[in-house]
């Protein structure tokens, strides 16, 4: 199969298996990624379409397959990547999935944008946070997106803003910074999430035998899995609880710019499941640290320089900041019996921010 050192080659074409329109032949546009996972291209369609086409490494086999099968069955929804159909690359069932843009979280911190978000960054953060009501909106969709996934009997397990997408109705592989953010800022935007390979059902990860745990990833992501998931760390088996709680991360990450725990360790980002982690988790799981640090909300508020306009006074801000807290201990709540539901935070956002009327627009 394709590695990275082993790259299809760009203009060659691409035999796609689908449902309807997404049927036919594609032409391989561009790789835009790659990993430990394997490569991404993009696809390009006659009529111009584009499309992502997935072809994993040796260690992403099987949570590919798995991503694979998952979205195959799952009922489509407008915030969860959709599934186009098969290609198989030298002999490797491989996904093509529809195409979204990165969120702008991540394009805001790309290094090329580092000098011209440098003055809008929050103390001590390396990153820069989005506008507020840009982030309630994307964790919105998130939670919408969960919802789905939990009615139908699954928890994706690994939330965090490289799984969050965007779709902008534009034909364009790369869209200019202008028309990027120009979208954002007139909600011209969809959210998708993605990533898929550690999804797992409820009712798997409730009954999974130990052999089954090296198939399932008890921390998930490290840094955004919630301490009773971490080996050595509480007895739970990952259930919707642990979505819950890293969307409150991410609610935290998109808001502030800073990473969970880097109040503690700036270099835990990096490091990974390692022994500090690991003690820092129990801590969390016993109540007496938190994944967070509530001053940097309050610094992310004073360098909210496109703020909403219907929050513009300072005393609407001050309490947009404070709800905004409020949520975040409410997710990451160290006792998973604690947190709500996805459905009940989704709610709360709508009721909280009144996103009706501005996500209707859409």
């Amino acid at each position: 199969m394709a590695t990275t050192t082993e790259l299809l080659e760009l203009g060659s074409r691409i035999e796609v298996l689908g449902d309807g329109e997404s049927s036919g032949t594609y032409s391989v546009y561009r790789a835009t990624g790659s990993g430990g996972q394997g490569i991404l291209y993009a696809l390009v369609a006659p009529d111009g379409r584009l499309a992502a086409l997935k072809v994993p490494a040796a260690r992403g086999i099987l949570s590919s397959e798995i991503e694979r099968r998952i979205l195959a069955k799952l009922p489509p929804h407008r915030n969860i990547i959709r599934l186009l159909g098969t290609a198989t690359i030298q002999g490797v069932e491989c996904s093509v999935l529809s195409w979204s843009h990165s969120n702008p979280f991540l394009r805001l911190n790309d290094p090329s944008m580092a000098d011209a978000t440098a003055p809008f960054r929050s103390p001590g953060s390396r990153r820069t946070g989005l506008p507020a009501m840009t982030v309630i909106e994307i964790v919105h969709e998130v939670l919408a997106a969960l919802e789905h996934l939990h009615a139908n009997g699954y928890v994706h397990g690994d939330v965090k803003a490289s799984n969050v997408l965007i779709e902008v109705a534009s034909p364009k592989l790369h869209l200019p910074n202008a028309d990027f953010f120009t979208a954002i800022q007139q909600r011209l935007y969809r959210t998708r999430v993605i990533d898929f390979g550690t999804t797992r059902s409820i009712s798997y990860l409730a009954n999974m035998s130990p052999q089954d745990r090296e198939f399932v990833p008890p921390e998930f992501t490290p840094l955004y899995a919630p301490p009773e998931v971490i080996r050595g760390v509480g007895t739970s088996r990952g259930g919707p609880e642990v979505d819950v709680y890293q969307t409150g991360m991410l609610l935290y990450e998109l808001a502030t710019g800073h990473y969970p725990y880097d109040h503690v360790d700036p270099d835990l980002a990096r490091e990974g499941l390692n022994s500090m982690l690991l003690e820092v988790k129990r801590a969390e799981a016993q109540g007496v640290r938190r994944p967070f640090e509530r001053r940097r909300i309050t610094e992310a508020a004073q360098h909210d320089v496109v703020f909403a306009e219907s929050f513009a006074a300072q005393r609407l801000r001050d309490r947009f900041y404070q709800e905004v807290e409020n949520l975040i201990d409410l997710a990451t709540a160290s006792d998973p019996a604690k947190r709500p539901t996805v459905a009940a935070l989704r709610a709360r956002l709508i009721r909280t921010f009144e996103l009706e009327a501005r996500l209707s627009s859409r």
